[in-house]
């Protein structure tokens, strides 16, 4: 340990003798402590908050304070300060209690000297210290992360998702936590899948290799998103041993890829460097921290751009506006730099639009933090955009732009080929008004309705009405505009005449029969019902084989009829979802019964489909009955290995205890008794030292005492060999001193049926119960029950004392422990007690 010039030692203690000793205890070379005394707790707050002490001395026992009350309150007022519980407490629990509050060390006054007390001063200001270092790198980790738009996974080889970031929710509207055990295989597109894989393998082969590509990704609400997707080979990482994914969202920019042909290389260029670049700065600006997107976005390594000044790489027209937005931030928690522009690693000059956030203040962090994007191929795709304008003139679809009312502000000239209704006749009108019929489907006006009034995006296809009357299919895109302050302006749509489109549908499902063998054939379980009704309309051979019915009983049937009862409003609910097309695909487990009333676990997912004119759910299941049933055998074995896990925990406890209380016993007692015996030779030389050497003597008696009893109590030394209610008596004798009376209510032949580790278990429980009764209770009657009823052994332990509040107080470290004893052999523990009442701790042991 590097010495420490000065060290300021706050001592909480109202004896001046023991401050005294203290101080004497810290006059040692090599350390210059500076100590201060506070004999109140109040009067230590004020000296915390008015000056910058290096570590607290804490003592438990003051005028204004008892016990752990003052660790707690004063953790209020000093979040990095050190503290170091100083007492003349001898009560183990004590030191584990102050621990848990967030001391860094508890030291009894009778064993401490000056070395001790040194040491310990020292290790715990460099725990501090390194513990807020670890609290600084974390904050700073959480920033990076929270910054960031991508989604990061891993998965298995076979696509089984083991982790995914919390991003996923905003990305795709999925709950991370319902993804994990689940395959990516439920989310991907089919025409996308033997690409994934194909490149997994190649990554599993060459695991250098980091490929990127683009696919289709299932969205929560059914649609399909287009995705960035690079993976790497981790599966030798002994800390992550899987597959790891980074994806994100490029639906926005792939539509406008495809619909401007002449600017897909530069919008496809946008897709593959649209990934955020995170800075940490000084005031001055120079750089501490570069994300590793650098490499991607400015193709400048991150380790190339630590220590150097960000300044210098800004374009010189850009220098001065720049420098002067960012000394804004001195004053500020948050600003938006304007774009500006940033030489790249091969000196081109690329667009830059950031974020600056002030987080100087913040220790785990201590810079500027600065969430960047580069848009240069936005900038190039704005100027393409204003190209659309004029192309949406002269596109052949119709386009409609409405105000935030919904009423017509403009069309194309498409709009009056498609509908002939011209630009004067159209303008001022709501389309649905205008265009709307008979024949026009009420689930999807109602559809579009909502999302206008949630001022959401909406593609639905629906009839419409020529202005002569005539009826076409029409498929309508449209999307919310807002302003820069999140207003709503404006909504935008784009019509396609999709008549020759559905009439071609049409003919492909008059031809439906000659797709009837593939159903017939699949392995798994299919079956088409009719949401509104819920009736059965369709089933292949093997539902028939799976459930029993033939393909005449299950379209007598409904849905509900082979579900479990209290599945029916999961399945309702399901069914108007679909019919409404608020949805287009689910999956899930369902209960299921066959013909016989056997329960089957089935695992279905679910198509909106068109069935003989109408719409229907189309469901593909497989029987994962025999696969749940090994997962809860496996989970099972799980907690029996983790039981006997904790088994030899404990053991190593009860070993390491006899150790000590063998060491305390054999050795410290036998050198204290020495120190006794030396004593009384010294009586006989010098009579004036007499009355300080009976005092001395005394107190070496009292340790011996004490010593004993604690040897005692770490080694129940004939557990194993004697009789267990004997050393039950012996543990209710340490009651007596204290005035508490023990009742023993034993009605147990044991040595015919416990083993040696449950007889030290029932000890060990019932020594934790009696600390508790002795710190807490008040009690002035104990009563100690051991009772074998059958194959069941009942241990009760009860008390009249104050008692307590269970629903309150938590489970402490006493009542874990017993709670974790107990679980071995099949205990169970309840507790019954209220403020008042007394408390009664019952454990109930199954034997075999």
């Amino acid at each position: 340990m590097t010495p420490v010039s000065t060290i300021k030692v706050l001592v909480i203690e109202d004896n001046p003798g023991d401050f005294i000793l203290v101080q004497e205890y810290l006059a040692v070379p090599h350390y210059h402590f500076e100590v201060v005394q506070a004999d109140r707790l109040a009067e230590s707050i004020r000296l915390v908050k008015a000056g910058d002490f290096d570590v607290i001395l804490l003592d438990l026992s003051l005028p204004d304070s008892r016990g752990l009350d003052g660790v707690r309150i004063l953790q209020t007022h000093t979040r990095d300060t050190p503290i170091i519980v100083l007492t003349g407490f001898g009560n183990e629990q004590y030191g584990i209690d102050s621990l848990k509050l967030g001391a860094e060390d508890y030291l009894l006054k009778d064993d401490i000297n000056s070395s001790l007390l040194v040491k310990t001063i020292l290790y715990s200001m460099e725990r501090a210290r390194l513990r807020r270092e670890m609290d600084r790198q974390d904050r700073l980790f959480r920033v990076i992360t929270e910054n960031s738009r991508d989604v990061k996974t891993i998965t298995r080889p076979d696509g089984t998702i083991l982790y995914v970031s919390s991003s996923l929710q905003t990305v795709l509207g999925y709950d991370p936590a319902e993804c994990i055990g689940r395959n990516e295989k439920d989310f991907i597109h089919p025409d996308d899948l033997a690409r994934q894989f194909r490149l997994i393998g190649q990554v599993i082969e060459h695991p250098q290799d980091q490929p990127t590509f683009e696919l289709r990704v299932m969205h929560a609400n059914g649609t399909y998103r287009w995705c960035e997707k690079t993976i790497q080979n981790l599966l030798d990482d002994a800390y992550v041993q899987g597959i790891v994914c980074t994806f994100r969202d490029i639906s926005d920019r792939k539509a406008i890829s495809e619909k401007v042909a002449s600017s897909e290389r530069r919008l496809a260029s946008l897709v593959r460097s649209g990934s955020d670049l995170i800075w940490v700065m000084d005031l001055l600006g120079n750089l501490g921290y570069v994300s590793p997107t650098a490499s991607k976005i400015l193709g400048l390594e991150p380790e190339s751009l630590l220590g150097r000044n960000a300044f210098e790489f800004v374009h010189p027209g850009d220098i001065d506006r720049i420098r002067e937005e960012f000394g804004r931030i001195q004053t500020r928690e948050a600003i938006r730099m304007s774009p500006f522009r940033f030489r790249d690693g091969r000196g081109n000059w690329r667009w830059i639009d950031s974020e600056v956030t002030n987080l100087l203040a913040d220790p785990a962090v201590g810079g500027i933090v600065i969430n960047s994007r580069d848009i240069t191929e936005k900038r190039l795709a704005e100027e393409e955009l204003r190209k659309l304008s004029l192309i949406a003139r002269e596109t052949i679809n119709a386009v409609v732009i409405t105000d935030a009312a919904g009423k017509i502000t403009w069309v194309n000239d498409s709009f009056t080929t498609i509908t002939g209704y011209g630009f004067s006749e159209a303008v001022g009108h709501e389309p649905g008004a205008l265009l709307q019929g008979p024949d026009s489907d009420p689930a999807v006006i109602r559809l579009m309705s909502e999302r206008v009034r949630d001022r959401k995006p909406f593609e639905v296809e629906i009839i419409n009405y020529h202005r002569n009357g005539g009826k076409y299919w029409i498929q309508i895109q449209c999307q919310p505009l807002f302003d820069a302050q999140g207003n709503l302006t404006h909504f935008f749509a784009i019509e396609t005449d999709i008549t020759e489109r559905k009439q071609s549908e049409e003919r492909l499902r008059a031809s439906e029969e000659q797709y009837r063998s593939l159903f017939d054939l699949s392995p798994a379980s299919i079956i088409v019902w009719d949401p509104e009704t819920l009736r059965v309309l369709e089933v292949n051979e093997t539902a028939e084989k799976e459930y029993g019915y033939s393909k005449e009983e299950f379209k007598r049937l409904s849905v509900l009829d082979f579900r479990e009862e209290e599945e029916a409003p999961r399945i309702q609910t399901l069914a108007r979802a679909f019919s409404r097309q608020e949805r287009v695909y689910a999956r899930g487990i369902w209960n299921h019964r066959n013909r016989e009333g056997e329960l089957m676990k089935m695992d279905y997912v679910s198509h909106l489909i068109w069935y003989n004119g109408r719409r229907a759910i189309l469901a593909h299941g497989q029987n994962v009955t025999e696969k749940l049933q090994l997962e809860r055998a496996l989970e099972e074995e799980r907690q029996q290995r983790q039981l006997e896990i904790t088994d030899a925990v404990i053991s190593a406890q009860e070993r390491e205890r006899e150790e000590i209380g063998r060491e305390l016993h054999d050795n410290v007692n036998q050198i204290l008794a020495s120190s006794r015996l030396y004593l009384g030779l010294v009586r006989r030389l010098d009579a004036q030292a007499l009355k300080y050497l009976e005092e001395t003597d005394k107190l070496i008696n009292q340790g011996i005492s004490e010593i004993r009893n604690l040897s005692h109590a770490l080694i129940p030394s004939a557990i194993y060999e004697t009789s267990l209610t004997d050393q039950l008596d012996m543990l209710a004798a340490g009651l007596g001193p204290a005035g508490i009376q023990v009742v023993r209510d034993y009605a147990i032949l044991e040595d015919a049926v416990l083993s040696g580790k449950l007889k030290l278990s029932i000890y060990r429980i019932v020594q934790e119960q009696i600390n508790n009764i002795l710190k807490y209770a008040q009690a002035r009657t104990v009563t100690l029950h051991l009772s074998l009823q059958g194959t069941t052994l009942l241990l009760q332990i009860s008390d009249d004392g104050v008692g307590f509040d269970p629903a309150v107080k938590g489970d402490g470290v006493g009542l874990m422990n017993i709670r974790t004893r107990a679980s071995l052999f099949n205990g169970q523990v309840s507790i019954l007690s209220s403020p008042g009442n007394g408390c009664l701790l019952r454990i109930a042991f199954q034997l075999t």
